[in-house]
C-alpha cells in the first residue's frame, strides 16, 4: 500500500509516502519537491524511516513527527497489538 500526500510551503511541498505497509512493518519516505503548479521536481535526497510492529516501535511511531492521519493509517493495518517482539540491543 502506498499513501502519498503533500503539505505546501510556498512553492516547496513535502511529499510523504507510506511504502511497504504490511501487518509487520512500514517504511516512511519524506522528500521535498519544488512545484510550479504543473510540474514537481524532487529537491535533495529522500529520507526514510522504518518501523516494525513491535511494542517499542509502536511507541516510537506515536512520537514520530508526522500527521496523525498517517499514524492512524498504519495502526489500521497493524491492529491493536504488536505482531513482533522487541529485539535485544546486540551492538554494545
Amino acid at each position: 500500500m502506498i499513501l502519498t500526500t503533500g503539505k505546501a510551503t510556498g512553492n516547496l511541498v513535502e511529499k510523504i509516502t507510506l511504502d511497504g505497509l504490511t501487518e509487520n512493518s512500514v517504511s516512511i519516505e519524506r522528500q521535498m519537491h519544488y512545484t510550479d503548479g504543473t510540474e514537481s521536481v524532487p529537491i535533495g535526497e529522500a529520507h526514510r524511516r522504518a518501523f516494525v510492529n513491535s511494542p517499542s516501535d509502536r511507541k516510537n511511531l506515536n512520537n514520530y513527527d508526522i500527521a496523525e492521519n498517517y499514524i492512524q493509517a498504519i495502526f489500521d493495518v497493524w491492529g491493536k497489538t504488536a505482531t513482533l517482539e522487541d529485539m535485544e540491543n546486540t551492538y554494545e
